[in-house]
C-alpha cells in the first residue's frame, strides 16, 4: 500500500497503542526504582488499554473489505494471510530466543514451550488461551486468538444472502452484546468471543454508519447502551469497552482534519505496528531485559531506559516487518488500509 493510501490517524492510533502495551510490559517486570518513579509506571499500568484501541480499529478497518469480498472463502483467507505468517515467524524468534539461551546457560528461563502434540498444534493453530487452557509462549497472543475469532464470525455472516448480511450483522451485534450483558460468559473456552465482541463491535458499528447510516445508528445506539452497562458492571473487560468507546469518539472527531506532519514521525509507525506487538515481549524483555537494569536510583533513569528499551524494539520491529511481514501481505482490493489492528 502506497504512503498516500494510509490514513495518518489511524496510523497514529495503531502507533500509540503499540507503544502503549509495549511500555505496559516493560513496566510489568519487577524492578526496584524509586518512589517518585511511581507516577511514571502508575501511567503505563494502563497501558493495556491499547489493546481496546486495537480490536476497535480492527472492527472499523475490516469493513471495507468485508462488505465488498469476492466470496466467504476469499474474505477468510486474506484475513489469515494476514495474521499467520507474521505470527509463525514471532513463533520461531520466540524459539530460538529460548533455545539459544538453553544451549548458553543449561535453563531455558525464556517462556515455557509447549510439551506436548496437542500444545503444539493449539500454539501453531493460535487454538491457546482464551479458546483453551493451553499457555501462550507470549503474553500478547491470547488477543491473536481473539481477533481469529472475530475474524471467523464475520465470515459466517458472509455465508448469508447478500441483500440481508447487513441485516444479520447488526442482529449479531445485537445479539452478542446481549448475551455479554446477560450471560457474563467465562474470559475462557469456546464463548469467549462473546465478551470481546462489543470491543470490535463499536469500531465496525461506526464503519457501518458510514456507509448505511439506519443501521450503523442502531448499531451504535447498541454499543452505547451496552458501554453503560459494562461502566456499571465494573468486571475486566469493562476497561476496553470504554477504551473502544473512546477510539471511535476520536476517529468520528478526527476524519475531516488534515493530518499534520507534526504527527508523522509517530504515526510512521502505524504501517509496522503489528510487528512491534508481536516482537515487543520477546526482543525487549526475553532479550533485551537480560542486559538492562533492575534497579534505578532515579526516575530519570528509569525512563531513559525504557526509552532506550523501546528504541531498540522499534528498530527490530522494522526489520521484523520488512523481512517476516510486508512479504506475506494481502495485496489491498481498495485504496482503504484493510490492515488489521
Amino acid at each position: 500500500m502506497s504512503p498516500q493510501d494510509r490514513n495518518g490517524w489511524i496510523d497514529l492510533l495503531r502507533s500509540l497503542a503499540a507503544i502503549s502495551v509495549a511500555l505496559f510490559h516493560f513496566n510489568e517486570i519487577p524492578l526496584s526504582v524509586p518512589a517518585s518513579a511511581g507516577p511514571w509506571q502508575e501511567v503505563w499500568r494502563h497501558g493495556h488499554w491499547g489493546v481496546g484501541v486495537f480490536f476497535a480499529l480492527s472492527g472499523y478497518c475490516i469493513y471495507v473489505g468485508w462488505s465488498k469480498p469476492p466470496s466467504a472463502g476469499r474474505f477468510l483467507s486474506r484475513r489469515l494471510q494476514r495474521i499467520f505468517p507474521s505470527y509463525w515467524c514471532s513463533l520461531l524468534l520466540v524459539l530460538a530466543l529460548a533455545l539459544s539461551v538453553k544451549l548458553m546457560t543449561g535453563v531455558n528461563d525464556v517462556t515455557p514451550l509447549p510439551d506436548s502434540t496437542a500444545s503444539v498444534i493449539a500454539t501453531v493453530l493460535l487454538a491457546t488461551n482464551p479458546l483453551t487452557p493451553i499457555a501462550t509462549i507470549n503474553w500478547v497472543y491470547w488477543t491473536l486468538t481473539v481477533l481469529l475469532g472475530f475474524y471467523v464470525l464475520m465470515t459466517l455472516v458472509l455465508l448469508g444472502p447478500p441483500k440481508l448480511r447487513l441485516l444479520l450483522l447488526a442482529g449479531l451485534h445485537g445479539l452478542l452484546c446481549t448475551a455479554d450483558a446477560i450471560l457474563n460468559p467465562l474470559p475462557t473456552g469456546p464463548a469467549f468471543i462473546v465478551s470481546c465482541w462489543p470491543v470490535f463491535g463499536v469500531g465496525l458499528a461506526l464503519a457501518v454508519f458510514g456507509d448505511q447510516r439506519g443501521t450503523g445508528i442502531t448499531m451504535l445506539a447498541v454499543s452505547a447502551l451496552h458501554a453503560v452497562w459494562a461502566a456499571l458492571r465494573g468486571s475486566a473487560p469493562a476497561d476496553y469497552v470504554l477504551v473502544a468507546i473512546g477510539t471511535v469518539v476520536a476517529i468520528a472527531l478526527l476524519a475531516s482534519r488534515a493530518f499534520p506532519r507534526w504527527l508523522a514521525p509517530v504515526a510512521a509507525i502505524g504501517p509496522f505496528s503489528y510487528s512491534l506487538y508481536l516482537i515487543h515481549v520477546p526482543v525487549g524483555i526475553y532479550l533485551a531485559q537480560r542486559f538492562l537494569p533492575d534497579r534505578f536510583t532515579s526516575t530519570a533513569g528509569l525512563v531513559l531506559t525504557q526509552l532506550l528499551q523501546l528504541g531498540f524494539c522499534l528498530a527490530a520491529a522494522r526489520l521484523f516487518y520488512l523481512l517476516a511481514e510486508r512479504p506475506f501481505l494481502p495485496r489491498p482490493r481498495t485504496g482503504a488500509d484493510l490492515q488489521p489492528a
